[in-house]
This record gives C-alpha cells, sequence and structure tokens, in this order.
C-alpha cells in the first residue's frame, strides 16, 4: 500500500503536505518578529534618547508595515513546495515527513524559533565585532579603485579621500581633528612642458597675494618640485589663522597641472610626497 501511495503522489505534492508539517507561514511571523529586534537594536546603537528612540522605531516599524503585509500575502508554501520538490525525490520527501511527524521532529520545529533567534543572535553579535575589520577592508578596496579614476595615478595613504571630479579635476581631503587638509589639482594646459612653469607661478603667486586676505607674509619664495614623472614648482604662504597654503604647477612634458592646499604644514609635506610621486596612467 505504501509503495502505491507513493507511485500515485507527486514530488511536489508531497512538498506540499511536507510544508504544512513544518509551518513555513509561522516561519513568517517568526521572521517578522526577528525584524522588529533588528530595528530595535539598530535604533538602540544610535544613542538617542528614550522618546526619540521610541519614535524611532515606530515611524521605522509603521514604514515597513506594509511591505510585510505584502510578503506575508505571498503563498508561500508553493514556492517552497516547488524548491523541495525539484530537490528530492517522494520517497525522500516522505522520510522528512515522517521525521517531521516523529516525537524529535516536532520537538524540532517547536524549538526552531528559539534556535534561529539565538543562532541569528549569536552571528549578529560576531557580525558587529568583524564589522569595523569588514567596513575597513571595503573602504581600503575603494580606495584604491579611486586611485585609478581620471587620467592619473596618485599614490597617498588610506588617511586621504581621493575624488575625480571629472573633465581632469582631483580633490583630496585628509581629516584632521582641528582642520581638514585639502589639496586639488587640476589640468591647466595642454602642449606645455615644464619649461611654461615659471613666469606662469610668478604671475599666479602675485594674484594670489592680491586676493587673498589674512596673510602674515607678503613675500613668497618659489621651490622646486623634483618628482619621479612630474617636475614643476610651488609656492607656500602663512595664513594669521596658522594654515599653510601653497599654489603649485607640475609637468611631465605634456601639459601643466596646477593645484593648491590649504590645512597643516605636515599635511603640506604629506601633499608634496603626493605630488612628486604623481604618474600618468597608461591607456
Amino acid at each position: 500500500m505504501l509503495l502505491t501511495a507513493f507511485a500515485e503522489a507527486t514530488p511536489m505534492e508531497k512538498a506540499t503536505e511536507l510544508m504544512k508539517i513544518m509551518g513555513v507561514t509561522s516561519q513568517i511571523d517568526t521572521t517578522q518578529r526577528q525584524m522588529n529586534s533588528f530595528i530595535d537594536r539598530v535604533v538602540n546603537s544610535q544613542g538617542l534618547a528614550e522618546e526619540k528612540a521610541k519614535l524611532a522605531k515606530s515611524l521605522v516599524k509603521k514604514s515597513m508595515a506594509s511591505s510585510l503585509e505584502a510578503i506575508k500575502s505571498i503563498d508561500w508554501e508553493e514556492k517552497f513546495a516547488k524548491i523541495y520538490a525539484a530537490e528530492f525525490t517522494t520517497e525522500e520527501l516522505q522520510g522528512l515527513i515522517d521525521f517531521y511527524k516523529s516525537p524529535i521532529g516536532k520537538k524540532f520545529l517547536e524549538k526552531q524559533p528559539q534556535l534561529m533567534a539565538a543562532t541569528m543572535g549569536k552571528m549578529s553579535g560576531e557580525i558587529e565585532k568583524l564589522w569595523p575589520k569588514i567596513n575597513s577592508e571595503a573602504m581600503n578596496v575603494i580606495f584604491e579603485v579611486k586611485k585609478y579614476e581620471g587620467p592619473l595615478k596618485i599614490k597617498a595613504d588610506a588617511m586621504w579621500t581621493i575624488k575625480y571630479d571629472g573633465d581632469n579635476k582631483y580633490s583630496l581631503t585628509r581629516a584632521r581633528k582641528k582642520e581638514d587638509d585639502d589639496l586639488d589639482l587640476r589640468k591647466l594646459t595642454d602642449g606645455v612642458g615644464p619649461e611654461g612653469i615659471p613666469a606662469l607661478m610668478e604671475r599666479s603667486a602675485d594674484l594670489y597675494i592680491k586676493m587673498t586676505k589674512g596673510m602674515t607674509q607678503k613675500e613668497y619664495k618659489k621651490e622646486k618640485i623634483d618628482g619621479t614623472t612630474f617636475t614643476g614648482e610651488f609656492a607656500k604662504f602663512k595664513l594669521v589663522n596658522g594654515s599653510t597654503q601653497t599654489i603649485f604647477m607640475v609637468s611631465d612634458g605634456d601639459g601643466i597641472w596646477r593645484g593648491g592646499y590649504i590645512g597643516t604644514k605636515e599635511g603640506w609635506d604629506a601633499s608634496l610626497k603626493i605630488i612628486e610621486q604623481l604618474e600618468r596612467k597608461i591607456p
């Protein structure tokens, strides 16, 4: 009789029976409770005052309510049954049904919500411990990718945020406690080499002095930049607030790049190293 029943029943029918025994619909409710618990943990981590935290949790859960209702309206029994029917034979599905109908199987189903909550909670806790490292590694990868945007290869440590603005313009920022160090670089001319820099730098520095307020010095000294690929000059100024401001021009023989820096003295020293290591990307 049992063999005949197997022959008559299809995998889909057995899978559907199994889904009912497993209570997949109730598992959706468990998932919803876990999501609510997750929302609570996320909001609690933001350091909000008690009343604001309570309001935030309520608003987030309310905004998700319609989505959760849409999820619950889906016939999950049918969808899951199709998956099981594709992976197991009728005989194997019957074996699972027999297990879940047995005392140990019933206990497993009864304990499954607690087991899932405990295992997910444990996993979440461990992931939270690893998150700073994961985030740091992800940011390092993004940083490496950004080095290769635009026509130049920029060698800078991970403290710098590099942004390519398009049209041969770069901006670099290094966050500091009191003030950020900001370095910008853009293509000024095409086809001109280092020989065109001295005259341009002199005009730019004189114009800078005339237009900039808060200068502690009206004179400046141009200094050479001898990079591996790009060479040129820079002029450094000191502002009343103690910040260092610099303008510079460099060339690799094919056009002039103009830039400026404002920030700490240490930041300029780091910026100068970046400029000296500039390379043009090979197409």
